[in-house]
């Protein structure tokens, strides 16, 4: 077993692993480790991973491989402030997008992880919390981390944008915000580093940015 030796490859467009927890709000749900998830062969739009309920999904050691329009993590969870994600150690590659946090109040923490897809992450319902850190490494990224709706907690932000078209894009629905913003890390040879256009009357508050550009 193991990345590498235990791979999932379906050819079918579909999603390649579907959990529904029922588990208390908070209680741990999925536990996945040292398997390789590809759908760069399937045909049409796939997802390696849509996962809904109020618990805590946990994956270490896992790699994803996407192919154009393919998700890895769909966070499709109406969980609160106490479910989510945690994702440490894992590989995002392919034409994709890593992770889609869609129509989610969850949290998701993400340390550790090494990320080259087209979009890295992308933050496009509101959630409680985003922890982004570790040595979490964004590599080629057409964007690294995109937020285009409110984070209704804290967003925090502390890795590496490498070559990336832009690091991260910070945007807001038309009257909404996003409060308690934090970015640290390190921005090297982005097109741009950090992209804070809000839409319409979307707001921010308590922006901290503290990188380094070069």
């Amino acid at each position: 077993s193991g990345i590498g030796r235990t791979i999932f490859k379906p050819t079918a467009a579909g999603t390649i692993l579907s959990i529904v927890n029922d588990n208390p709000a908070g209680d741990i749900g999925l536990i996945l480790t040292n398997v390789t998830l590809d759908s760069s062969t399937m045909s049409g739009v796939g997802t390696c991973i849509n996962g809904s309920g109020a618990s805590v999904n946990r994956l270490e050691f896992v790699k994803f491989i996407l192919g154009a329009s393919d998700r890895g993590i769909n966070m499709d969870n109406a969980s609160g402030a106490l479910g989510g994600w945690s994702v440490n150690l894992c590989e995002f590659s392919g034409s994709g997008t890593g992770i889609l946090l869609n129509a989610a109040t969850g949290q998701l923490t993400y340390t550790n992880c090494r990320n080259s897809c087209t979009t890295g992450i992308s933050l496009t319902n509101s959630g409680s919390k985003v922890v982004v850190g570790g040595a979490s490494y964004f590599s080629g990224n057409t964007t690294g981390i995109s937020i285009t709706q409110q984070i209704n907690q804290a967003i925090n932000i502390d890795a590496h944008f490498d070559g990336c078209t832009t690091g991260i894009n910070l945007d807001t629905d038309t009257g909404s915000g996003n409060r308690f913003i934090r970015i640290r890390g390190m921005f090297d040879d982005c097109n741009t580093a950090i992209d804070a256009t809000p839409t319409g009357t979307g707001t921010w508050t308590g922006v901290d940015i503290n990188g380094t550009f070069r």
